[in-house]
């Protein structure tokens, strides 16, 4: 009986009915997922973010950026990185401050919607496009993790701009309000704002017009905010004026004169085109004085529009402008100091490196500088042409 009741179990085994030996412990262990499914887990909830919107932005092929005037190699710079790593072409949009923030008003009466991105300077966020209400907040787009971590910053913090959150200052610099031929102004010659009154520099000087928005403007503050005072800075602009200084709106054309020697000083220019001329030779150099810094982001506060018609790209390009990768193909190319701290200033020039002692404006103080144009329209509303 017993050999019977083997045979029996011995077939049923043989056509399936009974598991085998491999079958029974497969079948008592916990079914194991996909290994492709597995890894997906694996993948942190930002990098599945980052990579969908990598594609997105590239189905849409191209971020539109409206920005301030600065060296042409900074945007041949940025729009290769960009186009390199992510097939996507960076259109700029480039002009001065003014003639920017003046296309984007006109732009918003219009209705019309161009600009993805835009890159301007610090007055300009806080005179021109915040009051325009154009742009976006920029916590909810920004995804990288290096981006985000306030560990990286060296404000210890995302450096936004203000409590609304729009404006983003990738850089900013000890700004040099002075830049002078190496050749005709020698060290010692130039160490106070108030040296500019010497008879030596009559008729010699070219001043970046401080009646619109721009370096110029910067250092008209910055003189009679806080290195003189209200009362002493407007009497020695006044002053200044009987120096019969050149007034421009052309920052490379003074750094030109300057370089060939037209005219030794040149107050208030760009600090990124004196740089850009400096890196090629020229024989000009710029001058750090006593009466203190104020940085500046210079040409370096990154926005996201509200209408952007490329959102995907706009919103690639904030991220990746942000990050390490980003802020220094701009730090560079610009040779302004990034405010990443794993952003390198290897190769900058000492002077526009910031000093623990420079002071940061803040938002009062930049509102300031929009205040304080009116005033040099007033004192040098004659040499203005």
């Amino acid at each position: 009986m017993k050999r019977l009741l083997l045979s029996v179990m011995i077939s049923m085994w043989a056509v399936g009915m009974f598991p085998g030996p491999d079958q029974a412990s497969s079948s008592s262990a916990p079914s194991k997922k996909p290994a492709a499914s597995a890894a997906q887990e694996t993948i942190p909830e930002w990098q599945k973010k980052w990579d969908a919107l990598v594609v997105a932005a590239k189905k849409e092929g191209k971020v539109t950026v409206y920005v301030g005037e600065s060296p042409p190699e900074v945007r041949a710079e940025v729009t290769k990185a960009f186009k390199d790593k992510y097939g996507i072409t960076v259109d700029f949009l480039a002009g001065r401050a003014a003639e920017v923030t003046a296309r984007l008003q006109a732009e918003k009466t219009a209705g019309l919607h161009v600009a993805d991105a835009i890159i301007l300077g610090d007055t300009n966020w806080f005179g021109d496009i915040r009051p325009m209400k154009i742009t976006a907040p920029l916590d909810p787009l920004l995804i990288l993790p290096e981006v985000k971590d306030p560990t990286k910053w060296r404000s210890g913090k995302v450096p936004m701009m203000d409590d609304t959150r729009q404006a983003l200052a990738i850089a900013t610099i000890a700004s040099q309000y002075y830049t002078v031929n190496q050749e005709m102004v020698k060290e010692g010659d130039l160490t106070t704002v108030t040296d500019l009154l010497k008879p030596a520099w009559k008729g010699k000087i070219v001043i970046n017009d401080p009646s619109i928005s721009g370096n110029g403007s910067a250092w008209f503050t910055f003189v009679v905010v806080k290195a003189l005072g209200e009362e002493k800075g407007t009497q020695f602009m006044r002053d200044l004026v009987k120096q019969e200084p050149i007034i421009s709106r052309d920052n490379r054309q003074m750094i030109e004169w300057v370089a060939r020697g037209k005219y030794p000083v040149a107050v208030g220019a760009t600090a990124g085109i004196s740089i850009s001329f400096i890196k090629q030779g020229a024989p000009i150099r710029m001058v750090r004085v006593k009466d203190g810094i104020v940085l500046t982001t210079g040409i370096g506060i990154v926005m996201a529009t509200n209408y952007a018609p490329h959102p995907a790209a706009a919103q690639l390009f904030v991220n990746w402008l942000a990050s390490k990768e980003g802020g220094t193909v701009w730090s560079q190319a610009y040779g302004y100091p990034s405010t990443r701290l794993d952003v390198s200033t290897k190769g900058f020039l000492p002077e526009i490196i910031p000093l623990a002692t420079d002071i940061y404006p803040d938002e009062a103080y930049i509102i300031k500088k929009v205040e304080t144009r009116k005033l040099a329209k007033e004192i040098f509303g004659s040499l203005i042409k």
